[in-house]
């Protein structure tokens, strides 16, 4: 399982891809005339979106078959130990978990549900991937410098674990980063 390109995207690299596609590419929605989008408007932005996600992930995080994690069994190969360990294992697992979700964008219809469970699966990754750098005693400042991508997905998956007084909204409207509704949204929202 060697890896065949030149120049291989690592973990930091191609969360911080999918995370550029999921919450700021302004792809279709950008395009959308109306203040508040149809049913059936929301199922194409959400599908167009976590397609192009699906995409780049399985270019990037999937290799021969593989995730690109397994190749952390080539790191710790012993004679008698050829290519598994539980760390390989363990964030394979996780990156299944994202890539079996991801593929089932044809079937997902709405911003919030899809989203949610896109985060929460990435934080699923995240957290294995903070406690291997806990016990290779990774210091924190250089995490939060060389890992943003794994703070900014902490941070969404802790807002939606945790919502606090967003559980007093009735019937939020979701919309993504630098859309051009935006300003008619917060002006209807007062």
């Amino acid at each position: 399982m060697l890896n065949k390109q030149k120049n291989p995207m690592t973990i930091s690299q191609w969360l911080n891809r999918l995370l550029f596609v999921l919450l700021e590419k302004q792809t279709d929605l950008s395009k959308l005339d109306k203040f508040n989008f149809s049913k059936q408007e929301e199922i194409k932005v959400v599908r167009n979106h976590l397609k192009e996600a699906f995409l780049v992930f399985k270019k990037n995080a999937i290799e021969d078959g593989n995730p690109v994690m397994c190749k952390i069994h080539d790191s710790f190969r012993t004679r008698e130990m050829v290519d598994h360990n539980c760390l390989g294992c363990n964030f394979a697992d996780s990156t299944w978990l994202i890539h079996n979700f991801l593929r089932t964008y044809r079937h997902q219809r709405e911003i919030k549900h899809a989203y949610s469970t896109l985060i929460i699966l990435a934080y699923f990754l995240v957290e294995r991937i903070d406690e291997f750098f806990k016990i290779i005693k990774l210091e924190e400042p250089y995490r939060r410098e060389n890992f943003k991508i794994l703070v900014e997905i902490r941070r969404w998956a802790n807002f939606l674990k945790h919502p606090k007084a967003f559980l007093l909204t009735h019937h939020p409207v979701f919309s993504f980063e630098n859309s051009s509704k935006n300003e008619e949204l917060v002006k209807n929202a007062n």
